[in-house]
């Protein structure tokens, strides 16, 4: 951001009905979002804002093209002091602080999307802040195929098993996590 605070961008798109939405979405959303005025001051406003118009450029793109997708989001805008995230859909956020989740968000059913089907998707995002106390451990994000099998209270024993698996790197604990899923399931 040109006013020189430090921050982070970080998503999640999970595509339905093909990759069009979630791709377009993922190459768009950040875009429109930077260059939202309130991003500064009213974060919920710029979220609702960046979702909305990313979703009436992607409808005229699949319009001209003929495209039929759509795609769930979750976005998390993080500064120093503030963890910001905005959702459409399914996909999930999740803070851990000190080895305990918290809740940042409450998912929506996935009629909730940036899409082309406008006549029963909304493209209304909801957002939600928390101040930051530096007793954080990390934010999970993913899809609703993670969080179909992963209970909330059951990511921190994940994430510290791929951890562990992995000698305290964090590199690769993604994959690491979806192989102990599929060893599971």
């Amino acid at each position: 951001m040109k006013d020189g605070v430090e921050c982070e961008y970080f998503s999640v798109f999970d595509g339905h009905g093909g990759v069009d939405a979630a791709t377009y979405a993922a190459t768009h959303l950040h875009i429109i979002l930077s260059q939202q005025e309130a991003l500064k001051s009213e974060m919920t406003t710029a979220f609702k804002n960046s979702f909305t118009q990313t979703d009436e450029l992607f409808k005229i793109k699949s319009k001209r093209e003929r495209l039929r997708s759509g795609s769930t989001s979750v976005v998390v805008f993080l500064t120093s002091d503030c963890l910001a995230v905005a959702w459409l859909g399914d996909s999930q956020a999740m803070l851990v602080r000190q080895g305990e989740p918290v809740t940042v968000m409450d998912p929506h059913s996935p009629e909730r999307e940036v899409t082309d089907q406008k006549s029963y998707v909304s493209n209304d995002a909801d957002s939600s802040s928390v101040q930051l106390n530096s007793y954080e451990n990390y934010i999970l994000m993913a899809c609703d195929g993670f969080f179909d099998f992963v209970g909330a209270c059951e990511v921190p024993g994940l994430v510290l098993e791929a951890l562990r698996e992995g000698s305290g790197s964090g590199e690769n604990t993604s994959e690491r996590c979806l192989f102990f899923l599929q060893r599971m399931s």
